[in-house]
């Protein structure tokens, strides 16, 4: 074998090992980007989640209820007038 055909033959064998470690480098990226991904969906589950939506809910509903108290004094204040007014 010519020393042009040990160095071409190297070159290859190089090429490929560098080949094989970005493939199984690109594989094991794309298996933990895919564990990540189950994790994040299950962080979903939580019940902490839940429970933040229903303070979202509840808070609305406090903030509605909070708008409506000035119709409610003023119905009272009517009403009132009305009893005293018999």
């Amino acid at each position: 074998m010519s020393s042009g055909a040990i160095v071409w033959t190297a070159v290859g064998v190089l090429l490929a090992a560098l080949l094989v470690a970005t493939v199984v480098q690109l594989s094991r990226a794309v298996r933990e980007g895919l564990r990540i991904a189950t994790r994040i969906g299950a962080y979903g589950d939580l019940p902490v989640f839940d429970a933040l939506d229903q303070a979202a809910r509840d808070a609305d509903r406090v903030a509605t209820s909070v708008e409506r108290v000035p119709a409610l004094v003023d119905r009272a204040v009517v009403a009132i007038g009305r009893i005293r007014g018999r």
